[in-house]
């Protein structure tokens, strides 16, 4: 460009000549400046061009480096993307272990709840337990520890083990000699029983039997006048303890306080409230299972006091048999003592399970009861869940199977142990409902002459084996004389003859000197005995002892020859 220019100028140069020449110099010169600033404005733009290269190039290298850069970045880019890719790969893995762990967690949470709440009754279980622990501890130490401060039921052991066993040992007149002293073991159980709560010595006992589960528990507890005391149900006969309810009077017109005794093998008195207010209702299955060992083989029975609808009963809730089990002979002998020390039996059948008599109940009776003549009266428990005209049928069938199994009964009566009321009754020739049966029962008892008539009943019958022992003896003493007599007439002259001296051998061994001191020493060991009872019911009973007169006994004829 710059070289066009310079042509041009040059034919301006040259034509400015030639105008000069013909005077145009004018334009020449003005065309001549106008050519140089264009020159000097290509000159600046040559240099603006120059700067612009300049900056071109420094923009060109910018933009390599840019582009450099950018390929980098797009590089950076690409490696970023495939770690992004595996970012959210693991990402997804994280999520779905999140997801897992959230379910685990949920999962543990109601496990760790479970296992809280399992730890929490553990705990409480722990501390249960060892509130348990201590009051068996409290209870077996306190009735282990217990003794009988009564010096005149000691006396009576003294006379009885000390004297009277040794006694027994050596005298063998009498053939029943272990009913002897069973009966005198009885005599000891009960006057343990009255030292341990005198008020129970006036009382009429009538035990309450039945089967396991028949109710006999309520049926004794709605005879409380407390109703929120009860007495422990659904305890199995194998566990139960006999408890004598009996009543508690109210003299003052306050509050009557209850209260439950435990007796202990020696017949001491364990006030079981003061080791704990609410033993009553702890006496449980569950409770009495944790032993390990019978509770009852430390308390054989119990007495709970409370104020009862009739005051001078005292009711024996006896240990229920299993009708679908066999019974053992201790479940028997068990009842059999019970039986024998009330006055009357009232058996409680469960109208729930049972639309008749049962069978097991029928022969388990009659093995309790023997010979007995105490009164008996069925009761058939919960009938309010049967309708009226059942209960009707079922009273009539009871009267029939005892008529039948000549079982003598007093009356028979439906009843609501929970209400305390008395449905129906039968009412054949003679029999009572059940309050007319209790009503004639509630009358004091004179327990002090029914335990003398039992102790001489013993004393009887040892002295009738001695006195036929006796004149035995003398019988054949006399007709040893008699012998010796008849030889001394027949001329076989005593001195000469060896057969007197055995006839005297045989006549000492037929005295009556050892017999004749059991007689006294009988008469002292009674004596003593009476002595003692007396002193424990603090009176002097009328009763009078048997003294057999031995002409009365009857000695069949005996034959010599098997004596000698």
């Amino acid at each position: 460009m710059r070289n066009e220019l310079k042509k041009i100028a040059e034919n301006i140069e040259q034509t400015s000549r030639i105008g000069y020449l013909f005077s145009k110099g004018n334009v020449v010169n003005a065309l001549t400046e106008q050519l140089t600033k264009v020159e000097e404005n290509i000159t600046a733009l040559e240099a603006e061009k120059g700067n612009v290269e300049n900056n071109l190039a420094q923009q060109t290298e910018a933009l390599a480096s840019v582009k450099r850069n950018l390929k980098r970045k797009e590089d950076e880019i690409e490696d970023l993307s495939e770690e992004i890719d595996d970012l959210q790969a693991d990402l997804s893995k994280k999520k779905n272990a999140l997801r897992e762990v959230e379910e685990n967690f949920a999962d543990l949470s109601t496990e760790h709840n479970a296992l809280t709440q399992k730890h929490k009754t553990l705990l409480e279980n722990v501390k249960k337990e060892r509130t348990v622990t201590k009051l068996r501890e409290n209870l077996v130490g306190a009735l282990i520890s217990a003794k009988n401060e009564n010096e005149h039921l000691s006396s009576f052991r003294q006379i009885f083990y000390n004297e009277f066993l040794p006694f027994a040992s050596e005298e063998s007149s009498l053939q029943n000699e272990a009913g002897a002293l069973l009966k005198l073991q009885e005599i000891e159980k009960e006057l343990a029983m009255i030292s341990g709560l005198p008020s129970f010595y006036s009382a009429r006992a009538i035990a309450v039997g039945g089967g396991f589960s028949a109710g006999k528990s309520e049926f004794i507890s709605s005879f409380f006048k407390n109703p929120d005391l009860k007495l422990p149900r659904s305890i199995e006969p194998t566990t139960a303890i006999p408890t004598y309810v009996v009543n508690q009077k109210n003299k003052n017109q306050t509050e009557v306080k209850n209260s439950l005794i435990g007796i202990n093998n020696n017949g001491a008195a364990v006030d079981l409230l003061k080791i704990d207010p609410d033993l009553t209702q702890k006496l449980s299955h569950q409770f009495m299972r944790s032993f390990n060992f019978p509770l009852k083989s430390i308390m054989p029975y119990m007495f709970l006091t409370t104020e009862l609808t009739y005051e001078h009963i005292c009711f024996v809730d006896t240990p229920g048999y299993n009708p679908t089990g066999s019974h053992t002979a201790e479940d028997m002998d068990v009842a059999k003592e019970f039986v024998s020390n009330a006055e009357a039996l009232i058996w409680v059948v469960g109208a729930d399970v049972n639309g008749t008599l049962p069978r097991t109940d029928i022969q388990f009776l009659k093995n309790v009861l023997g010979k007995s003549k105490k009164p008996v009266y069925f009761v058939l428990n919960k009938a309010d869940v049967k309708p009226e005209a059942d209960i009707v049928k079922i009273i009539e069938e009871f009267s029939k199977i005892l008529e039948r199994e000549k079982i003598a009964y007093i009356g028979i009566s439906a009843y609501d142990s929970l209400e305390g009321k008395g449905l129906l009754y039968y009412k054949g020739k003679g029999k009572k409902d059940i309050f007319g049966f209790l009503n004639s029962m509630n009358k004091s008892s004179n327990r002090q002459d029914e335990i003398l008539r039992k102790l001489y009943e013993v004393e009887r019958d040892y002295q009738f084996a001695i006195k036929k022992d006796i004149k035995q003896r003398k019988a054949i003493e006399k007709a040893l004389d008699n012998i010796a007599f008849d030889l001394n007439e027949a001329n076989f002259k005593r001195g000469q003859h060896k057969v007197y001296d055995q006839l005297e051998i045989v006549a000492a061994s037929f005295n009556t000197k050892t017999e004749e001191k059991h007689l006294e020493t009988l008469e002292k060991l009674m004596t003593n005995f009476t002595n003692v009872i007396n002193q424990i019911f603090g009176k002097v009973s009328q009763i009078k002892r048997p003294n057999i007169n031995i002409d009365d006994i009857e000695v069949k004829g005996l034959s010599l020859m098997k004596i000698i």
